[in-house]
């Protein structure tokens, strides 16, 4: 059974502003993992290097890297 929730009358506006920031930071904190996994994936497949995820966070790839990564 699916549950349904609810504003109270009167804090609509406050909890659609809730919900937005929740969102935003949900989406840029997707963003930021999924490039980490990409710095990851691209030294396994392409390097075929471990790399930790410390370390993933510190590097930066080109616009090529990533394209080779998706391949």
């Amino acid at each position: 059974m699916q549950k349904y929730f609810k504003a109270e009358e009167g804090l609509e506006a406050q909890a659609d502003r809730a919900a937005a920031a929740a969102c935003r930071k949900y989406v840029t904190e997707m963003h930021h993992h999924g490039r980490v996994q990409a710095h990851i994936d691209y030294y396994r497949s392409v390097l075929r290097q471990s790399l930790p995820k410390p370390q993933a966070r510190r590097i930066t790839l080109t616009r090529d890297q990533y394209l080779e990564v998706g391949e």
